[in-house]
């Protein structure tokens, strides 16, 4: 029983963070991004919003999974943190009740080649080797912005908003306005970040956790991307954090990297914000959390008592 319910939160966990659209038309499925569905204005939304960009669709992923990852290439940035080309992730719902009245996200598609604003919540995440942004705001095409845009599946003609409508008379409008908007109260990002280095030394003093665990089983196959498998492993010894001997943890790793019945010392994440204000010191596993790798170097080479000497340096 134990077993099966944390595998339930993780898989739980995971499809919040990627939801998934069997859409098979050749534009894709829109769900927003904002979970508890109440009404935001677009003030409101950019606020929360981690970035804001001009875009071109250039690329609609479509994976066996039943899930389709659409990439887009930056234009121009108006506020967020540089990171290349983005990789937004649908959610699920293609049905909305918004204060008393619903529609369908099914009528939304983005399409390749063509352009687009878009207003974008930013999480780092070790699932995959990219970053996943979700959409803040319906949907805002370059091309026919005034007719096509959609706030809350309302055209600006419809909508109450007195802002949307405004920004989506023109292309100029909105790109003005964003230009000079001032998001230097907005997160960049939520999440946690890699420890972006090789270097084992820092790998070991920035983890929360480096645990020596043996791989038990597969739970679950690509649950969260294409490359990522999902492994039951137990702790041997907790090198680094309180952690029993014993304790079975949920660990993802990408494909054909571990085997059942191998032992790793791996450095691990707890999973909070990386710009919040109250950061965990690294306690006790309790269950349901998912630790989560660390660093891009999965493995340590290090043997015990060197990492146990880094640590008391």
């Amino acid at each position: 029983m134990k077993k099966r319910f944390i595998l339930l939160i993780v898989f739980l966990l995971l499809n919040c963070l990627f939801g998934c659209s069997k859409s098979g038309n050749p534009g894709v499925r829109f769900s927003h991004s904002i979970s508890d569905m109440i009404y935001c204005s677009f003030e409101e939304i950019l606020k929360r919003a981690n970035d804001a960009v001009l875009a071109k669709c250039i690329k609609i992923h479509d994976y066996p999974e039943g899930y389709q990852i659409i990439e887009f290439e930056i234009e121009k940035r108006y506020f967020g943190e540089d990171s290349g080309n983005i990789f937004v992730m649908p959610e699920n719902d293609t049905t909305y009740a918004v204060n008393g009245y619903s529609y369908e996200s099914s009528i939304i598609r983005y399409e390749e080649e063509q352009r687009y604003f878009l207003i974008l919540s930013h999480s780092h995440t070790p699932v995959v080797d990219h970053d996943v942004y979700s959409f803040s705001v319906d949907f805002i095409p370059v091309e026919g912005i005034t007719e096509k845009s959609l706030h809350f599946g309302k055209t600006p003609a419809e909508c109450e908003d007195e802002l949307f409508r405004e920004l989506t008379k023109s292309f100029d409008n909105m790109d003005a306005f964003l230009t000079e908007y001032d998001a230097s109260e907005n997160l960049l990002y939520t999440g946690r970040k890699y420890v972006n280095t090789d270097d084992e030394t820092v790998i070991i003093k920035e983890s929360d956790y480096i645990l020596k665990i043996v791989i038990d089983y597969r739970t679950m196959e690509k649950i969260a991307s294409p490359d990522r498998e999902v492994y039951q492993c137990t702790v041997l010894k907790a090198i680094k954090g309180t952690c029993e001997e014993g304790q079975e943890l949920m660990i993802v790793f990408p494909e054909n990297r571990v085997k059942p019945g191998e032992e790793y010392i791996v450095g691990l994440h707890l999973p909070y914000s990386e710009l919040s204000k109250n950061k965990p010191e690294p306690r006790e596993y309790i269950n349901p959390k998912l630790l989560i790798l660390s660093s891009k170097k999965i493995f340590l080479s290090m043997s015990e008592e060197e990492i146990s000497a880094v640590l008391e340096n």
